[in-house]
Formats: C-alpha cells, structure tokens, sequence
C-alpha cells in the first residue's frame, strides 16, 4: 500500500502539474521512441579501495548477524542447525540483500 501511495502521488502531481502548464514533455517527443543503451555512457567503471574495504566489512558484520540469528531461531525451535542449513541460511540472506 506504501509503495501505491508512491505511485499515486506522482501521477497526481504530473496531472496537476500539466493542467496548471507546468509540465513540459517536448523532450520527450523529440528523442527517439525505441532505443539501445550506451554501454559505458558515463565512462569506464571506478573501483575506490575504500569503498571496497567498507563494503567488506559491512558484508562481514551481516554475516555474523545471520548466523547468529539463525542459530537463535534453531534454538528457539529446537532444531539443530548443521554448517549445511548455516550455509543456506547465509546465501538466501545475501541473495535478499542484493534485491
């Protein structure tokens, strides 16, 4: 519902906005109605060391909070939780945090 109220909005603001004059869509009848993407568009991709090294740690400290969380739930269920369901665990929690 959160996410509609989003969408809501925007198209309401964009009608206000064209029976007030306010909007102007020239641009984009100008360009063309299908097109490829540019690959590299804004120049070749930058890799900064320090980003990299607080991305690592960021992932680290996900990592143990999983694990412990995962571990808190086998316990709570009164399940024993082996490397293999830790491991799972794990990946689904990464593969979530990419999306």
């Amino acid at each position: 519902i959160s996410r509609l109220s989003i969408l809501l909005a925007m198209v309401i603001g964009t009608v206000i906005a064209v029976l007030l004059g306010m909007a102007d869509f020239s641009g984009v009848m100008q360009g063309p109605m299908f097109g490829f993407p540019t690959p590299f568009h804004f120049g070749m991709p930058t890799f900064h060391v320090a980003a990299i090294i607080s991305m690592c740690i960021v992932v680290m400290v996900t990592l143990v909070e999983t694990s412990a969380d995962i571990l808190a739930v086998g316990e709570i269920i009164d399940t024993k939780v082996d490397s293999k369901r830790l491991g799972n665990g794990l990946r689904a929690d990464m593969l979530s945090s990419m999306f």
